[in-house]
């Protein structure tokens, strides 16, 4: 090291003739206490007033007493002489950390890496400093910039006024984004050393750089000096003709100006990958098509969640048999017609044998339209990997291509790895349906449950995961309303049209719905109404309400009437059915009904262990 590059490292530097004096950095020093000089041999001489030792001293700046010498040699097996010192900066210009290049006793080089602490003592290695490119505040001066290996190389093109950078491992380094965010907008050029590891770098870094500088050109040196060495890099070229840098950096120029920008070499696996992407004009507008108009779009995925005992089976076995026999289903506008087609379900519920085709058989669906796997018939487990995303349901699908596909439930079909609370993990597991949806013509319905939590509507119902509500492009949600065995179907997420109006049904003794009219309220509507029905105030004032209609109508009242009157006075029907039902344990109400066959009516009676001080019929319910 020499005396010039020792000063550099220490603070407080003040000099007199060949002398000078600094902060000890050995120890908690107020006044400049440590004088340097140089000895006849050029060794660094140390002296400082507190006593510190030469060791502590050159350890404290992350040296050894070797350094002190201006050969650097170490003893046998040592790092040899020190070459250059290179420090890389910010692009404020911040000192980040030093690497030093070493001449090694056998001629060949090597490095090492150093930087100062919290308290400004020198540590070995990076610390823990991002790595940035070398000479990178200069790299913000120019529109163009020179990518080459090392900091030689750098500080070669430097010297004659051009902007260049380096990684900071040379070729054997992994290229980085923020080295990409450095060159970004610029035009660069790459120089690439004469040796394999040389084009490679230069290869990687020209395809990571494509997109984000403004060109990018790769420069063959042998191309204009073609006796280059092997290894050999633009320092090598500019050694090679003394005093006349200035004409090969010309020749520099002249090799860039014919040199075409970086093109990579043709890949057919990548080349298919390319041709995926085109120019929007390419595309044809398209108008959205309808499985069922307003409701489930074509080759698409739509969501129905609900409940248990809502009727999910219901619903999906009445669109299964409209579409297979060419019939009408719950969700058709009047007037609508189709032709029969093929669809299929897939089950992990319900038994086929045992309910499923009992119910579809009195829908009147048409059977040989309907497929489903036969689970029972597969004794070699050749049915185990039907989830999405395998390539047995993509053979599924590509096979049959049913206009029509149900799975019941979704948790059924998706695979055992898959957490369904992590976003990433569904989509790329759900994807796979949406673009066999529209190559294959079959639009998917996933069947979910919803979850109990209080207060939730919406998205916020899907159980396990609500990115599912996010890949599909319709969704329908099914639950009870305030009349009593009326439910209704929200359509609560529409990609391709308006939101439809609610469709309220009720379902029969054989499980076929039926039609009950239409309602612009949605699920939010009705399970706010539900979480109001379940307060306790509320119910409290139901049934005093309760108690006091039967004591004004002589204590006992048809159960429909009663029903009437309190819904009148705005308590909904899962409110009245609470209250009844806590009345009756406590027995303060009994039911009772007379008449028979079509004339029977079931009567609310007001029993003597009711208590009637307090009741109250103006009370109106809590919202």
């Amino acid at each position: 090291m020499t005396y010039e590059e020792f000063l550099a490292r220490l603070e407080g530097v003040h000099r007199t003739g060949n002398q000078a004096s600094a902060i000890c950095p050995a120890h908690e020093d107020n006044a400049p206490s440590l004088s340097v000089s140089t000895g006849r041999d050029g060794k660094i001489l140390l002296n400082c007033h507190a006593g510190c030792t030469s060791r502590e001293i050159v350890e404290a700046l992350g040296l050894t007493l070797e350094d002190l010498f201006t050969t650097e040699k170490r003893e046998s097996g040592g790092l040899g002489e020190i070459v250059a010192r290179y420090n890389y900066l910010d692009e404020s210009g911040r000192f980040l950390y030093q690497k030093t290049r070493w001449k090694r006793q056998d001629g060949k080089k090597s490095f090492t890496w150093s930087h100062k602490d919290s308290a400004g003592k020198w540590q070995k290695g990076r610390g823990e400093t991002a790595p940035v490119l070398y000479n990178l505040p200069a790299l913000s001066q120019s529109p163009k910039a020179y990518l080459v290996e090392g900091e030689k190389d750098v500080e070669t093109l430097k010297a004659h006024g051009l902007a260049a950078a380096s990684p900071p491992d040379g070729a054997a380094s992994k290229w980085l984004p923020q080295y990409t965010e450095a060159l970004r907008g610029k035009a660069v050029v790459i120089l690439e050393d004469n040796d394999a590891p040389g084009r490679a770098f230069a290869r990687k870094a020209a395809g990571e750089l494509q997109g984000a500088a403004a060109s990018v050109k790769i420069l063959d040196l042998t191309q204009e000096w073609d006796n280059l060495k092997e290894h050999g890099d633009i320092s090598d070229v500019l050694a090679m003709h003394p005093g006349q840098e200035k004409e090969q950096l010309l020749n520099l120029e002249a090799l860039e100006m014919v040199t075409p920008e970086y093109d990579p070499e043709p890949d057919p696996e990548a080349a298919a990958f390319y041709d995926c992407f085109r120019p929007l004009e390419d595309f044809q507008e398209e108008e959205a098509t309808w499985l069922i108009p307003g409701w489930m779009p074509d080759g698409q995925i739509t969501l129905l969640a609900a409940d248990g005992g809502i009727g999910k089976t219901t619903l999906w076995c009445n669109i299964i048999t409209a579409i297979s026999s060419g019939k009408t289903c719950l969700l058709d506008p009047e007037g609508h017609t189709r032709k029969p087609a093929r669809v299929a379900f897939l089950t992990t519920e319900d038994s086929v044998r045992k309910k499923l085709k009992r119910k579809l058989r009195m829908a009147g669906a048409d059977m040989k339209n309907i497929i489903t796997p036969d689970f029972l018939a597969d004794k070699t487990g050749l049915l185990r990997n039907l989830k999405f995303s395998s390539q047995e349901m993509e053979r599924f699908v590509r096979h049959f291509k049913p206009r029509l596909c149900v799975f019941d439930p979704v948790q059924g079909f998706i695979p055992p790895e898959i957490n369904m609370g992590s976003r990433n993990a569904m989509r790329d597991c759900m994807a796979p349906l949406i673009s066999l949806g529209e190559e294959c013509g079959t639009t998917f319905l996933i069947i979910c449950h919803t979850n109990k939590r209080k207060g939730a509507y919406g998205r916020d119902r899907i159980a396990d995961s609500a990115d599912l509500w996010d890949v599909c492009r319709s969704v329908m949600m099914a639950g009870y309303t305030e009349e009593q065995g009326v439910r209704y179907l929200s359509n609560e997420k529409n990609n391709y049209e308006q939101l439809q109006e609610t469709i309220l049904f009720t379902i029969d003794g054989d499980g076929q719905p039926h039609p009950e009219g239409t309602t612009w309220k949605r699920d939010r509507e009705y399970m706010q109404d539900a979480t109001a029905s379940r307060t306790p105030q509320n119910r409290e004032k139901c049934k005093d309400a309760i108690l006091a209609l039967l004591e004004v109508n002589g204590l006992k009242m048809p159960s429909k009437d009663l029903e009437d009157k309190l819904k009148e006075t705005g308590y909904s029907f899962q409110t009245i059915k609470r209250a009844k039902s806590e009345l009756k344990e406590s027995d303060a109400i009994r039911y009772l009904n007379e008449g028979f066959g079509d004339e029977k009516k079931w009567f609310v009676e007001k029993t003597e262990f009711s208590e009637p001080e307090s009741y109250s019929l103006m009370d109106p319910p809590t919202v």
